[in-house]
């Protein structure tokens, strides 16, 4: 892993919410220097411009915020592909879903409209969630988390997806101004979920993954963990957190039993809490079903200060189903969701459907599981070979849905403003990725791919960025330039 640049200047705090990454510039001396502070506002400059609005300065604040999920669906939902009404439409290779069971599901699905409904799912549920599905749910993570206690239902809670759930933790264990700290890269909207309501702010932990092996690239340490939290703390900033994604988002990492103990006693040092976000917890590839490590397995040191999330949207495709749930063994926080738990609760004949869908551990183990978890590694495979006929370092990702790509080779420069360039080539050839600065990467040159789509719409896709890599190619043979690596 490369040692990490200078720390950059952090300029006060006051009434911005900012986005802090203290360690992470370019360091080679031919790459032009980028600030990663980036989506600070700040309610003073934005004051002239709500005076005359009919909406909320803090409304107005977060429309202003660096957003990239809501500019691109704006223009995804313009002109989306569809193989008969328009097949010239932009396919979408950016948005986490997972499609890749989808006729497995909608059969499975299917039998559940023959269940009968009960009376009582017309009226307010649970505040936490309907107890029998919670029961279902505890059953279910002790099972496949391989959880080394038991898993008791009233510490679940349950909500209409993870998003709120990472947002209501963030109110519960923080206060507005206060930070997070999480490794870079690291999935684009937990920003937004922390900071645009909470008021929290993302310390940024770089790792590096342009130097060396790419194997041996991302390398989550605790001396990283240090290195960032002392410099936060010199500078006046009141940091009360971690959020770690494992598998993760975009990398597509695992982290080892020794990886996540070795966080988890930094963290009691320091009296932090640990979001863990396990969400992709069952979206391993076959050849690694038995390498992931739930935090759940371990002997926490401080389990008032663990906090775990899972939702449905990615290992059962159903991210429109809205259901995500939050494990802690902490009361105080139990009862801070229960009490806000109104504001979003998912709808009780979801619960049930669900409820239905996980108690069948015969279907999930023998039929569904086998069958995703080759389809994730065969999808992935698929891509990276593609990529890597065109010299493209691909991240050996062990889960999840991505393909994280070392893209600087195709640049004009190592910026993060060419990568945008190359992300509008992309899109001008009618396919949406990501790119690394969108995912927080501390380094521009890389790209997100999401292969969780069906067969044929991934090839399409492949095609269409195939062609414009080609066209940089034949560009670059009449006008080459040197990249050098960091």
């Amino acid at each position: 892993m490369a040692a990490n640049p200078s720390p950059a200047t952090v300029t006060g705090v006051g009434h911005r919410l900012t986005r802090l990454n203290l360690a992470c510039q370019p360091s080679s001396s031919d790459i032009k220097p980028t600030t990663m502070m980036t989506s600070t506002i700040d309610t003073a400059s934005t004051t002239s411009t709500c005076s005359a609005s009919v909406i909320s300065i803090r409304a107005n604040n977060i429309i202003a915020q660096t957003n990239p999920s809501v500019k691109y669906f704006r223009i995804l939902d313009a002109d989306p592909y569809d193989k008969q009404s328009n097949p010239n439409g932009i396919i979408n290779l950016g948005t986490a879903e997972n499609k890749l069971c989808a006729d497995i599901l909608s059969k499975k699905l299917a039998e559940f409209q023959h269940k009968p409904e009960e009376e009582s799912l017309n009226y307010y549920p649970a505040l936490k969630g309907a107890s029998t599905f919670r029961s279902a749910v505890a059953k279910f993570v002790e099972r496949h988390f391989k959880s080394n206690h038991r898993i008791d239902p009233e510490n679940l809670v349950v909500l209409c997806g993870t998003t709120p759930v990472i947002e209501t933790l963030s109110f519960a264990v923080a206060e507005h101004g206060d930070y997070f700290m999480i490794p870079t890269p690291y999935y684009h909207r937990i920003y937004n979920d922390i900071n645009d309501r909470a008021g929290i702010n993302s310390l940024d932990v770089p790792l590096y993954g342009m130097q060396g092996d790419i194997k041996k690239a991302y390398d989550l340490t605790v001396a990283a963990f240090e290195t960032t939290y002392k410099d936060a703390v010199t500078k006046g900033l009141k940091v009360k957190g971690i959020i770690l994604l494992s598998p993760h988002n975009p990398t597509g990492d695992i982290y080892t039993k020794n990886q996540l103990i070795d966080i988890l006693n930094f963290a009691n040092k320091y009296k932090l809490h640990v979001i863990m976000d396990e969400i992709y917890a069952l979206s391993v590839f076959d050849t690694y079903k038995d390498k992931f490590t739930s935090v759940l397995q371990l002997d926490v040191p401080d389990p008032d200060r663990v906090h775990v999330i899972w939702g449905f949207s990615k290992d059962f495709g159903l991210s429109g189903y809205r259901v995500g749930c939050v494990y802690s063994r902490n009361q105080q926080v139990i009862k801070y969701f229960e009490t806000v738990a109104i504001f979003s609760m998912p709808a009780a004949p979801i619960l049930q459907r669900l409820e239905y869908l996980i108690s069948d551990t015969d279907w999930i183990e023998k039929e569904y599981l086998p069958v995703y978890q080759r389809r994730l590694r065969e999808s992935f495979d698929i891509v990276k070979q593609r990529l890597e006929k065109h010299g493209i370092r691909v991240y050996p990702s062990q889960a999840s849905f991505f393909i994280w790509a070392d893209v600087t080779k195709y640049l004009k420069e190592r910026s993060y403003k060419a990568e945008e360039e190359l992300l509008n080539r992309i899109l001008q050839a009618k396919v949406y990725v990501m790119t690394g600065q969108h995912n927080f990467s501390c380094e521009p040159g890389w790209l997100r791919v999401i292969f969780s789509v069906n067969r044929e719409q991934l090839n399409i896709g492949l095609d269409r960025i195939e062609s414009v890599l080609i066209s940089i190619e034949e560009e670059q043979a009449y006008k080459p330039k040197h990249i050098s690596r960091l």
